[in-house]
């Protein structure tokens, strides 16, 4: 089975419940420039990827996952994107890249 590329970036967008249309509005791109992107058929550029782990609340050391070159890393080729993270879970999610973060700071 052929993965969903970017699949880790859309199940985060779908945990967050994030659409295209507004991850487009936050980076003042439309809905189907975010798609092209999505689907491989577009590269995202560094400073869209920034933005994008910005705006979702995602440590930049973690932007290799989120944005795997061409779309797709052997981790995600199967990742399922269902289930959405209550706000507790999301919060605990949140905290723990929190402490990943600064544990790795000098």
């Amino acid at each position: 089975m052929k993965g969903k590329k970017y699949a880790l970036l859309q199940k985060e967008m779908v945990q967050q419940d994030l659409t295209r249309k507004e991850l487009g509005y936050h980076l003042n791109l439309s809905e189907s420039a975010i798609t092209s992107r999505l689907i491989g058929r577009q590269d995202w550029r560094d400073s869209e990827q920034y933005k994008v782990l910005d705006f979702l609340g995602l440590p930049h050391n973690k932007k290799h996952l989120y944005f795997p070159p061409g779309g797709i890393t052997e981790d995600d080729a199967d990742a399922p994107i269902t289930q959405k993270l209550t706000p507790k879970q999301l919060l605990l999610q949140l905290a723990k890249g929190c402490v990943e973060m600064v544990e790795g700071m000098p």
